[in-house]
């Protein structure tokens, strides 16, 4: 049995490329200077793309139960996960947008947008989610995409609800994407 779930965990899909992707955690003398990094690294050529992370990817420490949506249960409690992104997540991570788009400049909007995962999609029953408006608290959010599923924290557990909010404010994690190109030694 032992040797089965642990047959299993390695060979389950975690959702994102994780082949040539780093996460510089922005402390110390890196501390609120995400952008500058970001910059710098694109300019070299040491990576294809960058996005700043409220906290790795790998571990999603932020979650809470103040997520309502149009017909949902008055009685309902319903944990989800809450990650704060710059833009360019999805081309950084390597996760699948199947359906909408990722946050985008183009779009001074997605400031009030979110991206919600299979798991939270499916668990609000919205006939179709793109532009349904849901809240966190007492703001207002649109959403703009449903990503696939991805492992954030221990493969042994069951993926929650996600939510993805655009922040310029929560910068934990700058994610980059090595440039296959270069050589990392």
């Amino acid at each position: 049995v032992i040797y089965a779930q642990l047959k299993y965990i390695h060979s389950r899909p975690i959702g994102y490329d994780q082949a040539g992707l780093v996460e510089i955690p922005l402390e110390g003398p890196l501390s609120g200077k995400a952008d500058v990094v970001k910059s710098q690294l694109l300019q070299s050529g040491a990576v294809t793309s960058a996005c700043r992370l409220s906290n790795s990817i790998t571990y999603i420490w932020r979650n809470g139960w103040d997520i309502t949506w149009p017909g949902k249960r008055k009685d309902a409690k319903d944990l989800f996960d809450f990650l704060g992104v710059g833009y360019d997540f999805a081309k950084t991570s390597g996760i699948q947008i199947i359906q909408g788009r990722d946050f985008s400049r183009e779009y001074p909007s997605d400031s009030g947008a979110v991206l919600l995962n299979e798991a939270a999609a499916s668990l609000m029953h919205l006939p179709n989610p793109i532009g349904a408006q849901i809240r966190e608290d007492n703001t207002s959010f649109t959403v703009i995409g449903v990503f696939k599923d991805f492992v954030s924290a221990s493969p042994f557990k069951k993926v929650y609800p996600m939510v993805i909010f655009l922040s310029s404010r929560q910068n934990g994690f700058l994610s980059a994407r090595l440039a296959p190109s270069k050589s990392i030694t």
